[in-house]
């Protein structure tokens, strides 16, 4: 099939729409389907099944898009239309501006449309220090509902738990394929893997993560100046964002200095291979596949229980949930951890087989079904949510 994927953000793996998208492109190519690309991303430029919109001027406020670490994509029909040529089925990662644009015209050019729900109103609302405003959270998927996914022949949702969320917002059930975006065979446990000398001795906690207030980093670092061991603690954020300055400065008040930083996969698998806890602590995550590479690394997690986050659900022992925006509460899970270390290892044990809910290539496999099943609906005539007046 020729498949055209549509992504508002577009380029290495810096976050897990970036990941989610990539690992979708290669192994649809790999699966032997011709996969086009629309974006925005000005350093793809000439390379061959890539077609470039132009960035988006927003004036004062590009610093701050900057900063953010994306670039606003500017639709421009007549790219879209290019690259629309020959295409079976379009594929829409999010509902920003250029999704919405590129579905319109897949619609208007009688193609199947499919697209993935990547993108919670709270990383929207966040960025706009809203984040726990129900009424714009509300609003928020009522747009995307209208800009995008009622053109859709199926929708992808990472998990049930943002379905559910998505569906009770909008009052409509779609046709909705769960499917968890996978996690690498890379990401299990090195037993080779060495902690550097600078932490030996110490208790490793460890959150990966884009640096963002939905991630909540923030939390995480309260609660160990709260901590009967921090003295012991050595805190790693595995990211990057707009709130590292932030961190860093927050990081000077720990009695052992906080390493801030982006790691690559190997890295990564190292470093959950080694950490005494992984702390997720986000107020908002659709499904957190930094979280689920973390635990498949063998890495003993700690979770938040947000009902705006995915994580909760992951959890295998009561032990492994504190309640989120309680600095106190997860101080305390931190120490249990920290002083009943054999009983930790024996939790630990509680998700050795725990990769195997997220085998990478069947979610593609999966993935690759549910494309193929989107074409076959709009050849056979079925009807769209906005055919239907939705």
């Amino acid at each position: 099939m020729n498949i055209l994927v549509v992504c508002d953000v577009f380029g290495d793996n810096t976050n897990g729409t970036m990941v989610a998208q990539n690992n979708l492109i290669n192994s649809m190519r790999k699966r032997g389907h011709h996969v086009s690309i629309l974006c925005a991303d000005q350093n793809s430029m000439g390379q061959p099944d890539v077609f470039v919109c132009p960035n988006l001027n927003v004036g004062p406020f590009n610093s701050y898009v900057e900063k953010e670490g994306v670039t606003l994509p500017k639709p421009k029909r007549d790219i879209i239309e290019k690259s629309m040529e020959g295409i079976d089925v379009v594929h829409i990662m999010q509902p920003l501006l250029l999704g919405p644009k590129a579905a319109s015209i897949a619609y208007e050019k009688n193609i199947a449309i499919t697209a993935g729900f990547h993108t919670q109103a709270e990383n929207v609302s966040a960025q706009f220090k809203l984040m726990g405003v129900e009424a714009v959270n509300k609003t928020l998927y009522k747009y995307f509902w209208r800009a995008l996914y009622r053109y859709c022949d199926a929708i992808h949702y990472p998990t049930q738990f943002i379905r559910n969320i998505f569906e009770e917002n909008i009052q409509y059930h779609t046709n909705g394929y769960v499917i968890s975006n996978g996690v690498l065979p890379i990401f299990r446990k090195n037993p080779l893997a060495q902690r550097p000398k600078e932490w030996e001795g110490k208790y490793l906690i460890v959150f990966s993560g884009r640096l963002t207030d939905e991630k909540n980093q923030v939390q995480l670092m309260r609660a160990i100046l709260l901590s009967k061991h921090k003295d012991k603690i050595q805190l790693v954020l595995a990211g990057d964002g707009p709130l590292k300055e932030k961190l860093i400065k927050m990081g000077e008040s720990l009695p052992n200095k906080p390493y801030i930083n982006f790691f690559t996969r190997p890295q990564v698998v190292d470093l959950m291979s080694e950490a005494d806890l992984y702390v997720h602590a986000a107020v908002a995550d659709l499904e957190s596949i930094s979280c689920l590479e973390a635990i498949c690394c063998g890495a003993l997690p700690l979770l938040s229980d947000s009902p705006k986050a995915a994580v909760s659900e992951y959890s295998r022992n009561t032990h492994c949930v504190f309640k989120c925006g309680d600095d106190e509460d997860l101080a305390r899970h931190i120490d249990w951890f920290i002083e009943h270390p054999e009983e930790s290892a024996q939790i630990k044990t509680l998700y050795n087989d725990f990769y195997k809910n997220y085998n990478f290539e069947h979610c593609m496999d999966r993935m690759e079904q549910m494309i193929k099943d989107a074409y076959r609906y709009h050849t056979e005539g079925h009807k769209k949510p906005i055919d239907l007046g939705e």
